[in-house]
């Protein structure tokens, strides 16, 4: 199993030679770059969850508990609004939202838990997924301009007469696969996340 400690520092350490690479091409330091080196860790921190089945699972688990404690103690606050006496609703002093409307909202809020624990039980279900590459590689589509201030691409020459991909991200992804323990194609997966990473683009969100 990949030490999830390790694997971190090990995609901090990548994310981190793709910054200064970058760095090197720039006639100065531009706006956001310090931010960004400090939110390394941040950025980092998610791909391990992908890849590591204890973390990915935890996160799961707390989920599913929080979306239940919400549902149960609603449950008991709509029981306990729904036989509050006269002198009681006078003492709480509702005027807007209303006692009702906020006894309405909050009917919302229980029906929206109990759903939300029904899908979270029906994801969980099933064999685990132990190392998700398509999901590293569109997290890394997305982080790679906000480390490099350039959009991801590929570059695809001739080399004796066969099709060869190279350029930065490519190289990037492949570090990431190889710092969480990923043994897929870097190439093809680089491939689906540029694609998938036009898609979430705020050009493409906006039209």
């Amino acid at each position: 199993m990949t030490d999830s400690a390790k694997a971190q520092r090990d995609v901090e350490d990548v994310m981190l030679q793709l910054q200064n690479w970058a760095i090197k091409d720039w006639e100065e330091v531009r706006p956001g770059c310090d931010f960004i080196r400090e939110c390394i860790p941040d950025l980092a921190e998610k791909y391990i969850y992908f890849v590591i089945p204890d973390r990915a699972e935890t996160s799961a688990s707390v989920t599913k508990k929080q979306l239940v404690d919400i549902e149960k103690h609603g449950l008991k606050l709509l029981d306990a609004l729904r036989s509050v006496q006269g002198p009681a609703i006078n003492a709480l002093n509702f005027r807007k939202p209303t006692l009702g409307e906020f006894e309405a909202k909050l009917e919302k809020l229980v029906e929206a838990a109990a759903q939300a624990t029904k899908s979270a039980t029906k994801t969980n279900s099933g064999p685990k997924v132990n190392v998700q590459p398509y999901a590293v590689a569109v997290a890394a589509a997305l982080d790679f301009p906000k480390l490099t201030m350039a959009r991801p691409t590929l570059t695809v020459d001739q080399v004796d007469g066969k099709p060869k991909t190279s350029g930065a991200f490519l190289d990037f992804l492949s570090k990431i696969f190889i710092a969480v323990g990923i043994t897929a194609s870097a190439e093809y997966y680089a491939k689906r996340a540029l694609s998938a990473a036009r898609r979430h683009s705020p050009k493409n969100q906006s039209e």
